[in-house]
């Protein structure tokens, strides 16, 4: 059964389901579905998707990057009007980038060793949530 839904839902089908085995979550994170009819049934397995959009997500990033970078607002602008101004843009190249949340992260900074980031995945990993503001000034 793959489910992407509430505990109270998955409950109410689990009843339904004796013999059911296996219960796969669409997403990384379970905590939305987890209910005493899993965790107290030793013999359901439960998995999850995991790193499935990683790598779709390291593009996103990459794109965002890129359309600030880049000013796309501007260009597209520019395209609305019909007027074609110069205007400097911001390299990605030799920028240095910190990645802050769960999941895997070293697809963003494969992704970003293209562009020759300085990337510091041990020194961002040992921070504390109280240290982001002085991380981010």
């Amino acid at each position: 059964m793959n489910i992407n839904g509430n505990a109270q839902i998955l409950t109410e089908i689990i009843k339904e389901m004796p013999f059911l085995e296996w219960v796969h979550s669409i997403t990384a994170g379970v905590d939305h579905i987890l209910c005493p009819a899993i965790s107290e049934n030793d013999e359901l397995i439960l998995t999850n998707a995991k790193g499935v959009f990683s790598s779709s997500l390291a593009e996103y990033v990459m794109t965002a990057c890129s359309y600030f970078a880049k000013d796309i607002p501007r260009l597209m602008k520019q395209k609305t009007e019909n007027v074609w101004e110069k205007f400097c843009v911001t390299e990605l190249r030799n920028k240095t980038m910190g990645i802050i949340g769960y999941g895997r992260t070293t697809y963003i900074m494969q992704y970003m060793e293209i562009f020759t980031y300085l990337l510091l995945p041990q020194e961002v990993s040992a921070l504390h949530v109280q240290s982001l503001p002085r991380l981010m000034a």
